[in-house]
């Protein structure tokens, strides 16, 4: 793939990622990697969005490992050759033969100072905590030193997604500490020993210590219910300290209070995760949400800032989404009908509803743009694809302002001149006073 083609490749998925997601976060430090080569290793766990993110992240372009099976489709294929991936033949998949060829095109590319991609879990996870975790990248990382690569440094990156197969969620994607694997290789060569991928127990430390640095900034959970209970609570304790709770609490911000949470010491975590579900049991027999009822606390009974704001600017919205349904109709109804009709799992799904996507609405606004060069207006193809792009990310947005105002006139209009009850008062309390110890005690450990 060229520099240009890049740049393309870049445009195309910042436009899948606005499109697909509300906000994305990144936590990543001053590492100075742009002249060397980089090995990343991230956790696989929403399919196709988890490259789309990694590639939108990075300035240089990635080249990515990918199972072999997938170029069984010739449309795949040639896309995954022109964007430079390479396939890997899988044990689960029935054999590895011809990873050799595999291995020698990463250890050309990172002798040639490029950056490889890898998923060292081999398949998606859909746990609460990352896989095991294959040696495949360490035999390539060794392999590669020793062909002539120099300055190998792998990289950990941790994502995480609010829903992972639904769009207009939230991510973010932290970057761990850094392995550079020529002043770390003491740590897994003893003196003497061979250092390249034949040593399997320097294989075996360094996918250890892959293992651990990716622990460290992917979820790590003992269940998704304690994920979901520890990033509720995670979330209402921000939310306190906003000067106005109805502005949405960072994405990135909960989950790592919520991992602080769940290192807390034992009795504290289920203090949290105690209190946590009292309060979630009360905002659901009053039918409201925290949002709620931290808003009431700041402006009474008066309408929410938010719900007002959302309401006025999904007015102001409103003429531009008339246009964008009007051009996107059609396509929405299709990518629902193939949506309805697929006979697979939800990630799947997700996956191919964005690969299709893009055709299904360039089709359509393409089609639109002939209908009306036909009636004469001037420059309609132009108008087609602006009313189709704008009108549509109008829309978009009209629909997410619609819910705000929707949930929170429902909370005003149920909790009324009073407001929230004194348990649930009580009980948010309780549970900001559990998070601020659970935090406090971790801290001083």
């Amino acid at each position: 793939m060229t520099e240009s083609a890049h740049r393309v490749g870049r445009a195309l998925t910042s436009a899948i990622v606005y499109t697909m997601y509300r906000s994305v976060e990144i936590s990543r430090h001053d590492t100075g990697l742009s002249e060397r080569p980089v090995i990343i290793v991230a956790n696989h766990s929403a399919g196709f969005p988890d490259p789309v993110l990694i590639m939108y992240a990075m300035d240089r372009r990635p080249r990515f490992l990918a199972k072999a099976t997938l170029w069984s489709n010739a449309v795949v294929a040639k896309v995954f050759d022109f964007a430079g991936v390479i396939p890997i033949n899988r044990a689960e998949d029935g054999n590895t033969d011809g990873n050799s060829d595999a291995f020698v095109a990463c250890y050309e590319a990172l002798r040639d100072r490029e950056v490889i991609s890898i998923f060292p879990e081999g398949q998606i996870h859909r746990g609460s905590r990352i896989g095991d975790i294959h040696t495949g990248t360490a035999r390539i990382a060794l392999g590669a030193r020793a062909s002539g690569a120099a300055d190998i440094v792998i990289v950990p990156v941790g994502l995480y997604y609010q829903e992972r197969a639904s769009r207009r969620g939230r991510i973010y994607a932290k970057v761990g500490d850094l392995i550079d694997l020529d002043a770390d290789i003491a740590n897994y060569v003893e003196p003497g020993k061979a250092s390249d991928d034949s040593n399997q127990e320097a294989v075996r430390l360094l996918t250890d210590d892959i293992a651990a640095r990716l622990q460290d900034v992917t979820p790590d959970y003992s269940s998704k219910d304690e994920w979901r209970v520890l990033a509720a609570a995670a979330e209402v304790a921000l939310r306190s300290h906003q000067y106005d709770p109805s502005i949405s609490v960072s994405f990135g911000d909960r989950e790592e209070l919520a991992r602080s949470l769940q290192k807390a010491p034992p009795q504290a975590r289920t203090n949290v995760l105690d209190a946590a579900a009292s309060y979630r049991n009360i905002l659901a027999e009053e039918h409201i949400t925290d949002v709620n009822v931290a808003t009431f606390a700041r402006v009474g009974g008066a309408l929410p800032d938010h719900t007002v704001r959302s309401l006025g600017e999904m007015m102001a919205l409103g003429p531009t989404a008339t246009v964008g349904l009007a051009a996107n109709i059609v396509p929405m109804v299709a990518v629902r009908l193939l949506s309805n009709n697929l006979r697979t799992n939800q990630l799947m799904k997700s996956t191919i509803q964005t690969l299709a996507s893009p055709v299904l609405y360039a089709g359509a606004w393409s089609a639109w743009g002939a209908v009306l060069r036909n009636r004469g207006v001037r420059f309609g193809g132009t108008v087609a694809w602006l009313s189709g792009a704008i009108g549509g990310w109008a829309l978009v947005l009209a629909a997410e302002r619609s819910d705000a105002v929707r949930d929170g006139f429902g909370g005003w209009i149920r909790m009324g001149e009073h407001g929230p009850s004194t348990d649930a008062r009580s009980a948010r309390e309780a549970l900001i006073d559990a998070v601020n110890a659970a935090t406090s005690q971790r801290t001083t450990l």
